[in-house]
């Protein structure tokens, strides 16, 4: 089954006045998806020019704003079929509008701006999303495809800036990017390099066997990063969090009874700990975000 055709079935509980909530599914080949970041990429994604990065796709916003950090080498994964579709949207986006509609149209999914340039859209993202735009309000889609997300892109996202904004729009020629359609767990059958910086966002709250998480991290560490590489292998919200085990404890909900005993040592060793300016309370809180360096 297409994605088309499991959009129309989401949509068919809403044309019916269905009174069974839509499910929303993570980590699923047609679950639900993420609109836009629900974390503070703006404040901890470093410098990444001439670097060769790995990161999970979600909502699209950690390619752009890796690009608007400077790599143009880039590799993106999600096992959800939806989620390249909004990130190929977004650059689509990018490309063909003006910077005004470029940046209604990235904070919003504004209609006016999509119907701009959605000929230009490749066959399979031009069906999705003619259908959408076509015959739905933006609230009915969001109830529909989206997770609810009450964020700030404004402050979590360097795109919105002009000059970087420009700047992706003139390198998405020299974009070399390829996608997989995979869960993490799956990565080591597609990767055939090693990589200076790796993002899973916040995989680590939705895993449920936390040395199984722990060990992939680490093998992935030994195998598939550059020397001088860095993980960033997990993304606490609104805590700051000065203890690299307790750090540890905190990035999955199945996390707080491991011991030292059943955590390999190098990671502890060689994580760090990085604070950003809270992406649901900007101002007044700190969001926590571990890093294993090579």
């Amino acid at each position: 089954m297409n994605e088309l055709e499991e959009l129309k079935k989401k949509f068919k509980c809403l044309e019916r006045k269905s009174k069974l909530k839509i499910f929303k599914q993570n980590f699923a080949t047609y679950g639900s998806v993420y609109a836009h970041t629900n974390e503070n990429l703006k404040e901890y994604i470093p410098s990444v020019i001439d670097k060769r990065v790995l990161t999970v796709s979600a909502s699209g916003d950690q390619l752009l704003n890796l690009m608007g950090r400077g790599s143009l080498d880039i590799e993106t994964f999600d096992i959800n079929a939806f989620s390249p579709l909004i990130q190929n949207l977004k650059l689509y986006g990018i490309r063909y509008l003006q910077y005004d509609d470029a940046y209604k149209f990235l904070d919003t999914f504004d209609k006016e701006a999509y119907f701009k340039f959605n000929c230009n859209l490749p066959h399979k993202e031009k069906e999705i999303f003619n259908f959408l735009f076509k015959n739905y309000s933006l609230r009915d889609i969001e109830y529909c495809l989206f997770f609810n997300q009450d964020t700030d892109n404004i402050h979590n996202n360097n795109y919105f800036s002009k000059e970087v904004l420009r700047d992706i729009k003139l390198n998405l020629k020299y974009l070399n990017h390829i996608h997989y359609e995979t869960q993490m767990y799956q990565l080591v059958n597609f990767l055939t390099k090693k990589y200076n910086y790796m993002f899973f966002s916040n995989i680590s709250q939705y895993s449920k066997n936390p040395s199984m998480f722990l060990n992939y991290i680490l093998y992935l560490y030994d195998h598939y990063l550059e020397y001088n590489g860095s993980i960033y292998y997990g993304y606490i919200y609104n805590e700051y969090i000065d203890d690299n085990m307790d750090a540890i404890k905190r990035i999955g909900k199945s996390y707080e009874n491991l011991s030292l005993s059943n955590i390999n040592k190098k990671i502890i060793k060689n994580t760090e700990l990085i604070y950003v300016d809270s992406a649901d309370y900007p101002g007044s809180k700190k969001d926590t975000v571990l890093v294993l360096r090579k």
